[in-house]
């Protein structure tokens, strides 16, 4: 749907004009010498506008050629309503504009831009939406634009209510774009920073993946997991990784089956001590944990532990 083209279409909206009341279009009274009530620009306008404000709302663009606009909109209403939890009847401090990130502001008792700078302003509670009194809490959120769809926004640490795809120190994660007006919220002030140093008061875990195959050739891809285990039934050989990151640890657990089994290794592999690659243990059952360190994308250092029955 598009605005009127016409010749003598203006480019600002006229104001209504005075006079009349407001009511329902009647029909004609040719014997009472009534017309027909015909409607004025200001009702076409009306429709118009009414019409256009969902449309271009769920992010979309006025078009002459699609006349299924309205439709489209409605849809993307309802499936935001679907995956977003609402705070309504939201007070704004002053300021605060649609799409800001907001914080509440206990002493004022109104929601208030905020930033990541280590104080109770990064505290974000979610996106203004101040047209509708609403706060976005969690899930799909359409009220951006110049978003980078696919890209990780952080609440910004100079610019109050800003957002950010660069992590700030005092990192707070805000959501991904999924397209150029919508993010899907998802607010963590506890997000963890690659760039910085995390604590940890809880233990952490990292759940082993199955090898890719249990005899033969196995290139590990060491992107998808750090750990790794599987029980082997043949001769195996461990290739040259498809992915190793430069830095990365981990644990490969390999355990024999009724039949032991012998393991060789791609010329990426390279001895922790320095002298001759880790055998598997020779017994029915043994379990052997392959240790191994990533010491530059070409070089991998292997130690084993265990060999337990």
């Amino acid at each position: 749907m598009q605005r009127v083209r016409r010749n003598t279409a203006i480019a600002t909206l006229p104001p209504p004009p005075g006079g009349g009341t407001p009511g329902f279009f009647a029909a004609p009274n040719p014997q009472a010498g009534l017309p027909a009530t015909v409607p004025g620009y200001e009702w076409y306008n009306n429709v118009q506008e009414e019409l256009l404000a969902v449309i271009e709302s769920q992010g979309l663009t006025a078009s002459d050629t699609d006349r299924t606009q309205l439709r489209q909109a409605i849809q993307k209403m309802i499936k935001s309503g679907q995956r977003s939890v609402v705070i309504g009847g939201a007070a704004f401090a002053n300021g605060v504009s649609t799409g800001h990130v907001v914080y509440w502001d206990a002493g004022n008792s109104c929601f208030d831009k905020a930033l990541s700078n280590g104080s109770t302003k990064q505290n974000a509670v979610g996106v203004a939406d101040v047209a509708n009194s609403q706060v976005y809490a969690f899930g799909d959120a359409i009220l951006f634009s110049g978003l980078t769809p696919g890209a990780r926004y952080y609440l910004d640490s100079a610019t109050s209510g800003a957002i950010t795809t660069v992590a700030p120190a005092n990192g707070v994660y805000i959501g991904i774009a999924r397209t150029a007006t919508e993010i899907f919220i998802d607010i963590d002030s506890l997000y963890v920073q690659s760039n910085q140093a995390n604590s940890w008061t809880m233990g952490q875990s990292g759940m082993p993946k199955d090898l890719p195959a249990t005899t033969g050739t196995i290139a590990l891809d060491l992107a998808q997991s750090n750990n790794w285990k599987g029980t082997a039934t043949g001769t195996i050989v461990l290739a040259n990784p498809a992915s190793m990151p430069a830095g990365q640890s981990g644990v490969i657990t390999i355990t024999q089956a009724v039949a032991p089994v012998s393991i060789a290794y791609g010329a990426w592999w390279k001895p922790a001590d320095g002298v001759s690659l880790p055998a598997l243990t020779q017994t029915a059952g043994a379990v052997d944990d392959l240790v191994y360190y990533v010491e530059s994308p070409s070089r991998i250092v292997v130690a084993r532990i265990g060999g337990a029955a």
